[in-house]
């Protein structure tokens, strides 16, 4: 390449020229039409930089405005667009093409008010044009004034009768009317003067197939697909139009057709596949093969083959599959992401977990958001039991897909099982609104009603849930559960007769039989009945806690104490048997007691309620060191929220509470909606641990409590915030929590707090309240030293 030399006179002339202009300083208008230069030159960010700096000028240059307006609407970026037309309008008026797009595209993005503005501005400035026209025709569209809509379009026509899009429009409000002669007359014109304008006849299309004529729309799809790029849902359309009209051979047929001109579409050889499925599978499979072996990119038809093979449980073929779709050369990686994730749930499928969890990884690593390896890898960390963990990956897949019924399953179960109730009902409503007959979702509704004994609303929801699960032996165990506890034996026992029927367990059957014996008072009978139960099944929690129950209404704990003995010697795997024998020991022989919690425990380290509960009885026989020795060992091994619980709460009552508090820090890194710690946390934050930053974050812990129905995270609530000055959201919380349970202690702190805020009658009057029913030894002190303190005051 040979270099080309400017003559220096010339050289030197321009770099005088250039010199002199750098001393002038440049205008909005100078920068304007630099912009407008670079525009024509289609360098698009050049351009934009000199309208911005025509803008930095002066910020009423309309003409800069309009600009940028017509950049956003190359790029289609319809916010910009629609702002910077405002722009445009507010600073140059009579800028009627500004005018015309502002109402454009308000129209377009549901802005009718700026339309029906713009549209009369230009019946102002410039009446019957062709933009006026477009513009009044649409607003009249959107508004259905349709009488207005007609006599616009019959005067646009004679002014413009070869406009397409007015015919067009014209087309739209026959259509809205069911005009159908008139819609199909003015979008064949419309079809005429615009052949490249596919919008017409998709108008066209919409029109014969609501008027019923198959036969039009099919030829109507076909000229649409000639005349237009390839598009697979307008083939598929077609097609599925055939079929339904003139048969699946036809569609076949007609299909073919277009896969001699597309031979490398999958999306329609997928299709070929499925019709031909219909009447010879084993040809569909043949065929299929076919398009596999002869793709030059194989990636979408091997993905239907994989689906196909997983729907068949034909594990073997899907696994050849996806290794072929991780081994294909230049993979991308949306698809190799989403085959590795299909791999891991093979994986989880067969029970092979570190294979699935390392295909997980591998997954996140090329897409951190991909939602199915998100939620494998969070069922991976419930199965492990590091369900806190779990929680991030599960809201990490609802940010993505709010409606997830499995993540927001496993969510609920999460929070049900760390006791935060209001967090688990929460996410069984938002289940309910997905999927109103999910199973789950009923049932914790059901089984909460009952637990609170709302018999009424439990009766009524397990009702709903028998009509769609009716021969279910859990809500059914419920039903008669109600019956009993309203003294409706005889329903009760038809319903035993009825679960019998269904194949219920030998303990299940007699755990019914003690609990309607139970609530007819029969407490030995009951007690037999449970004690059978818990035989029958070797370890039965909830069998042993009512025969325990019925125990102690019969007097009986020393026989039950004896059937406990008894029954750990030939299941010493049932703990809770052990507790139970240990809870009966311990008063009158705390030795064997706490000797019996430490061999249970050592053989099961993981029985993490036997450790809090040895801990206690530690701490109880004098041994605190001791307990506290054990609880650190276990929860520095576990981190199990129970034990790590149980382990703040010790180290405050040895005067540690600053490594108390490191304790709830960490538990809340685990699960920072775990109600419990935050609930302890603030408290000591409030309390020993207090100053100002820690009561700023007792607030921020307490803060979710407001809604929560349980009365003592709504006290802690009103004493934080009792304690940050706050007595009006105090008293609420309080009175709120007094709404749920009429506990001493509550109102003892909602005197206080009236009494703080101002009102002294209204705390005395509690108060007195309390004395007026009689109180223990106890609070007898608390009120006399509240009212020693209020007296200081």
């Amino acid at each position: 390449m040979s270099k080309k030399t400017i003559p220096l006179g010339l050289s030197i002339a321009a770099f005088v020229l250039m010199s002199a202009g750098c001393k002038e300083k440049k205008t909005a208008e100078d920068y304007l039409h630099s912009g407008q230069a670079f525009y024509e030159q289609e360098l698009l960010g050049k351009a934009r930089v000199q309208y911005r700096n025509a803008l930095a000028l002066d910020a009423t240059n309309g003409d800069a405005h309009f600009g940028l307006a017509t950049l956003a609407k190359d790029k289609q970026d319809l916010a910009a667009r629609q702002y910077h037309l405002q722009k445009t309008v507010e600073y140059s008026p009579e800028n009627t093409t500004a005018i015309f797009e502002l109402g454009e595209i308000s129209l377009l993005m549901g802005d009718l008010a700026v339309a029906q503005k713009s549209a009369k501005s230009l019946a102002q400035l410039q009446p019957e044009t062709l933009q006026y026209y477009k513009l009044a025709l649409a607003v009249a569209i959107a508004e259905d004034k349709w009488q207005q809509a007609q006599t616009l379009g019959e005067d646009a026509l004679k002014a413009f009768p070869e406009n397409a899009e007015l015919w067009g429009l014209i087309g739209v409000v026959a259509k809205k009317q069911e005009q159908w002669p008139q819609a199909l007359k003015a979008l064949d014109k419309a079809i005429a003067l615009d052949e490249q304008n596919p919008q017409y006849r998709v108008l066209r299309i919409e029109v014969n197939e609501a008027r019923g004529d198959v036969d039009a729309s099919i030829l109507d799809l076909k000229a649409l697909i000639d005349s237009s790029d390839y598009s697979d849902a307008q083939i598929i359309k077609l097609i599925k139009l055939v079929n339904d009209q003139r048969g699946r051979p036809a569609a076949i047929d007609e299909l073919n057709n277009y896969l001699h001109k597309y031979p490398q579409a999958d999306a329609l050889q997928v299709l070929l596949v499925d019709l031909v499925k219909q009447d010879d599978p084993e040809r569909a499979g043949k065929l299929l093969d076919e398009f596999i072996r002869k793709a030059n990119n194989p990636t979408g038809l091997l993905f239907y083959r994989v689906n196909a093979a997983f729907s068949h449980n034909n594990v073997v073929l899907a696994q050849q599959d996806l290794n072929t779709l991780v081994a294909l050369p230049n993979q991308t990686p949306k698809a190799l992401a989403q085959a590795k994730s299909m791999q891991a749930e093979l994986a989880w499928l067969q029970g092979d977990w570190d294979n699935a969890q390392t295909l997980v990884i591998s997954v996140l690593a090329l897409d951190a958001n991909h939602v199915n390896a998100l939620l494998l890898r969070a069922k991976l960390l419930v199965r492990e039991g590091r369900s806190g963990d779990a929680v991030v990956y599960l809201n990490k897949v609802l940010a993505q897909n709010a409606q997830s019924v499995e993540a927001l399953s496993l969510l609920a179960e999460h929070y049900q099982r760390q006791g935060n109730t209001s967090l688990a009902k929460d996410f069984y409503h938002r289940i309910g609104l997905v999927d109103p007959d999910n199973y789950a979702a009923l049932r914790f509704h059901i089984y909460e009603a009952f637990s609170k004994e709302h018999l009424t609303n439990a009766d009524a929801l397990v009702t709903r849930a028998l009509k769609r699960y009716p021969e279910d032996a859990a809500l059914l165990g419920i039903k008669l559960q109600i019956a009993a506890l309203r003294a409706n034996y005889k329903t009760a026992t038809a319903i035993l007769e009825q679960l019998k029927a269904l194949d219920l367990s030998a303990a299940d059957a007699l755990f019914f039989e003690g609990f309607i014996q139970q609530q007819q008072g029969d407490y030995a009978r009951a007690m037999t009945s449970f004690g059978k139960a818990v035989s029958a099944r070797g370890q039965y929690d909830k069998a042993l806690k009512a025969m325990f129950a019925c125990a102690n209404k019969a007097k009986a704990l020393e026989v039950f104490k004896t059937f406990l003995l008894t029954h750990t010697e030939k299941n010493a795997h049932d703990l809770t048997a052990h507790l139970l024998i240990a809870q009966l020991t311990f008063e009158a022989n705390p030795v064997a007691a706490i000797k019996r919690l430490s061999s249970v425990t050592q053989a099961q380290p993981s029985w993490y309620e036997g450790v809090v509960a040895l801990s206690k009885f530690k701490r109880y026989h004098g041994d605190a060191a001791e307990a506290l020795v054990l609880l650190k060992g276990s929860y520095t091994q576990s981190k199990n929220s129970s034990v790590g619980i149980a382990y703040a709460r010790m180290l405050e009552q040895q005067a540690q509470a600053a490594e108390a508090g490191v304790v709830y820090d960490q538990l809340l890194q685990v699960d920072s909606n775990n109600d419990i710690v935050r609930n302890n946390y603030a408290l000591l934050l409030v309390g020993e641990l207090f100053s100002q930053a820690s009561l700023r974050k007792a607030l921020q812990l307490t803060e979710g409590f407001a809604s929560s129905d349980n009365p003592a995270l709504l006290d802690t609530q009103g004493v934080v915030l009792m304690t940050a000055g706050k007595f009006t959201e105090a008293n609420y919380a309080f009175n709120k929590a007094l709404g749920f349970a009429d506990i001493t202690e509550i109102k003892l702190h909602y005197a206080d707090s009236l009494y703080r805020s101002g009102d002294h009658a209204g705390g005395r009057e509690v108060l007195e309240g309390l004395e007026n029913k009689g109180v223990s030894e106890g609070i007898a002190k608390k009120i006399a030293l509240l009212r020693e303190r209020w007296a200081q005051k």
